[in-house]
């Protein structure tokens, strides 16, 4: 058996990338053979090196392939690009032409994640006839919720209430995908409505998927940042709630560090920043000197960035006096 993973990004999220893939094969079997398929937008040769050396520490089977980004870029050129969303957030959506001909499935993964479990549990799991399975969103959990599809899903023929599910990890029935033209829908929905466009590639794979998606436990996608509104709509009084979103935090899948607080640069609560810290330390993406020098550097900016915020809290409270 082999594991079929996607996962994208330019030389900025090289590094984390790096930590997602050594937690994923930490903890994957050692009974399955694993295939990755890294697109590049511009990570550089010493880089990609320094992954490839991470995959290797995990002493796993694993196949590491190459792609870059620039034969899909003319694709996506007039496609909304944020800070937040380079453009090589839109990549995923062609993942069924970069992966091997014939493949019935493969996982794709963001950057921005640690993974807790073997993921051999997910490549395993039942898909039905779903195209594919991943976690509703945590706060936005209907199509027809504020921030996710509300001007659209009418148009799209969804009901309000079709689960509103979040994209930095799913698994991906290929042959389905294929079948029901996701990609091209995808990027169609992009054009035809560029103004009601939240969160990118998420927007467009829930309009072109159609409710044909299968949730998922959430603890394959624990959504740190937005947490606190995991069970919003539910029937979970409060002690439950926070019961449910503890053992989430503390017993993941995945930890997906979604939202503009990243663990690179120090952000985010002490759990799960510990966390991501525990697999940068032991995954040789630096030597012990290069960590330390790494930490300082990046806690010195945290910390300018902090005071500049208290700074401009303290003179916005002076002018309301």
């Amino acid at each position: 058996m082999v594991v079929h993973i996607v996962c994208a990004g330019d030389n900025n999220f090289a590094l984390p990338m790096a930590v997602m893939l050594h937690s994923l094969f930490r903890n994957a079997s050692k009974a399955a053979g694993y295939k990755v398929y890294i697109i590049s937008d511009g990570i550089t040769p010493g880089n990609r090196k320094k992954l490839e050396a991470v995959i290797r520490r995990s002493r796993k089977q694993v196949d590491v392939v190459w792609k870059e980004a620039e034969e899909y870029l003319d694709r996506i050129k007039n496609f909304v690009v944020q800070d937040r969303y380079p453009r090589t957030t839109y990549l995923r959506l062609f993942i069924p032409e970069i992966v091997d001909a014939g493949l019935d499935r493969v996982i794709y993964l963001d950057g921005d994640m640690v993974v807790e479990q073997d993921i051999v549990a997910l490549w395993e799991t039942d898909m039905s006839d779903n195209i594919l399975l991943a976690v509703q969103d945590f706060l936005w959990t209907t199509v027809s919720s504020q921030g996710a599809l509300a001007k659209t899903y009418r148009q799209l023929g969804l009901e309000p209430e079709t689960p509103f599910f979040n994209t930095g990890m799913y698994l991906m029935n290929v042959a389905r995908y294929k079948e029901n033209n996701v990609s091209q829908k995808a990027c169609d929905y992009l054009e035809q409505y560029p103004e009601h466009i939240n969160f990118v590639d998420q927007d467009a794979l829930n309009a072109a998927v159609l409710g044909q998606c299968g949730l998922l436990d959430p603890k394959w996608n624990v959504q740190i940042i937005t947490i606190n509104d995991f069970g919003q709509h539910t029937e979970m009084d409060a002690l439950q709630l926070i019961a449910r979103r503890k053992d989430l935090l503390n017993n993941p899948y995945i930890l997906h560090y979604n939202g503009h607080v990243k663990p690179w640069y120090l952000q985010g609560d002490k759990l799960s920043l510990n966390r991501f810290l525990f697999y940068l330390k032991s995954s040789g993406w630096f030597t012990r000197f290069e960590y330390s020098r790494w930490y300082l550097k990046t806690f010195r900016k945290y910390a300018m960035r902090r005071e500049l915020v208290l700074l401009k809290r303290r003179l916005l409270k002076g002018l309301r006096k």
